[in-house]
């Protein structure tokens, strides 16, 4: 167990490199995402010089709603990526988990089978025997297994555990879609607005 401890990094590097090009993928997305916001945000931070460029309200909505929907693409995208490094890291755990299970068994195969042959032993006794021995059957080599999964799961924990940090951020990645989709119906609707009024003054 010291040794799982003390080159756990290293095991988890040889075994599946966490990755490396789902977690590019993202970076990618999520640098992409981030120009099509500042790309939104500069047309906000530009509105009043938009309009003494000539432009009316609803071509200034127009503008911002294109770029609204771009933003959204981007981030869906980034969703996306998101969700590949999710999956990533539920086969890295798999992994990861697998190994240090198949390292146990290797640890404690001859304890076990020592074990598993005084069961045999006990249990081959007649059970006269056993019940004047106060001892039932044996089935002490099973409890090796036992306690080589509780061991795994204090080390390794859970997949959802493995995966709390990535699901956060796919969470709040969709609420952030749906709130620049309410925002660029919000424009759709302003801009329809507009549009009505200037029949309705003409």
């Amino acid at each position: 167990i010291g040794a799982i401890a003390t080159y756990w990094d290293d095991i988890v590097e040889t075994l599946t490199g966490y990755n490396k090009e789902a977690e590019h993928s993202l970076e990618a997305a999520t640098k992409t995402r981030e120009a099509q916001q500042s790309s939104l945000d500069a047309i906000s931070d530009s509105e009043n010089l938009l309009r003494e460029q000539g432009k009316s309200e609803a071509e200034i909505l127009k503008i911002k709603e294109a770029q609204t929907a771009e933003v959204i693409k981007a981030s869906k995208i980034e969703l996306e990526a998101l969700k590949v490094k999710k999956k990533a890291e539920e086969d890295s755990y798999k992994s990861q988990r697998d190994w240090v299970a198949g390292l146990f068994e290797f640890m404690t195969a001859v304890p076990k089978w020592v074990l598993g042959a005084i069961d045999d032993i006990i249990n081959s006794l007649p059970k006269s025997v056993r019940d004047f021995l106060g001892i039932g059957r044996s089935n002490m080599a099973a409890r090796i297994d036992v306690a080589n999964k509780i061991l795994l799961d204090d080390i390794m924990g859970t997949v959802e555990e493995a995966t709390a940090e990535t699901d956060a951020l796919i969470a709040e990645q969709q609420r952030s879609i749906l709130q620049l989709e309410n925002q660029a119906a919000g424009y759709r609707l302003q801009r329809r607005a507009s549009y009505k009024k200037a029949e309705e003054d003409a």
